[in-house]
């Protein structure tokens, strides 16, 4: 019977309702009565599912059309698990269960600390906050360097440990450039850049590490009030004859240290660093290699 009722033209599908006596004819000759009952009694019911989808699928189009050309419908109320107020999950990249969203946009911004909140409430645990690198993590003391060193015991050397050790500086102060001196060195990701500026363990490091470095180079800094202020150290002169004239990869040294905080949040520090060095430069006349 499919072959009776169907036929092709071009990529569309025509039912057709045609039957002609001919193939009526040839139909009693072969079937039985009981069987030509069944085959009309199919026929039948399928012009009624056909006439019944016709009906229903004109009927949805009127009704959307009504939707379409009649006044505005309200949008149902929006439901927000997290939130009192609806901008609160409507950040940027906001998408899957709301309260978990917002409280990975608020971990960056603090916007919502009632979402860090309620997701850290939940049991059982989810890790919801950004994974922790390597570099991340020996800026915070957990872990240790390519060779064996933490940063706890980088802040222990002595200057002439300092200018002994080899590859410590990138360390302590990284970027989100590869090294030019070691393949070893870390570098940041945009994601990693966001923790550490965000992390106020994380900024006391740099602030310690930029400590060292500047004793290292004869240079005394202090905090007070949250305001930075550089001066000279007792061995600034020393320093200056034995160091900053004999070896050229101070001031490449000095660009890294100034890169580096700067883009981890610490801009007054980088700027007001390299106005000092810049002056100790010009006041000693030393050679810029």
């Amino acid at each position: 019977l499919d072959s009776l009722f169907h036929s092709h033209s071009g990529s569309n599908q025509v039912v057709c309702f045609e039957v002609t006596s001919k193939y009526l004819t040839s139909l009693l000759w072969i079937l039985s009565r009981d069987s030509l009952q069944r085959a009309m009694s199919g026929l039948a019911k399928y012009i009624v599912m056909l006439s019944l989808s016709a009906v229903l699928g004109g009927r949805m189009k009127d009704e959307s059309l009504q939707v379409e050309e009649g006044e505005h419908l309200e949008d149902p109320p929006e439901t927000f698990p997290c939130c009192p107020q609806a901008e609160c999950c409507q950040n940027e990249g906001n998408s899957g269960f709301k309260g978990l969203t917002c409280a990975k946009a608020s971990w960056f911004t603090g916007e919502f600390p009632h979402c860090e909140k309620m997701v850290d409430a939940w049991d059982p645990p989810v890790a919801w906050k950004p994974r922790v690198t390597w570099p991340v993590k020996f800026l915070r003391n957990e872990a240790k360097d390519p060779w064996g060193r933490k940063l706890e015991q980088m802040h222990s050397w002595s200057n002439s440990e300092l200018r002994g050790e080899r590859n410590w500086l990138e360390w302590m102060f990284p970027t989100n450039n590869p090294s030019p001196w070691s393949s070893n060195a870390p570098t940041l990701t945009d994601l990693d850049i966001k923790v550490i500026k965000k992390e106020e363990a994380l900024q006391q490091a740099l602030r310690k590490n930029l400590e060292i470095f500047a004793k290292f180079l004869g240079i005394k800094v202090e905090w007070t009030s949250g305001q930075v202020k550089f001066s000279d150290g007792p061995d600034l002169a020393e320093r200056v004859d034995n160091f900053w004239e004999n070896d050229p990869a101070i001031f490449a040294a000095i660009n890294q240290v100034h890169k580096c905080l700067n883009l981890l949040g610490l801009e007054t520090e980088a700027q007001e660093f390299l106005a000092t060095t810049k002056e100790i430069e010009e006041r000693f006349d030393i050679d810029d290699f």
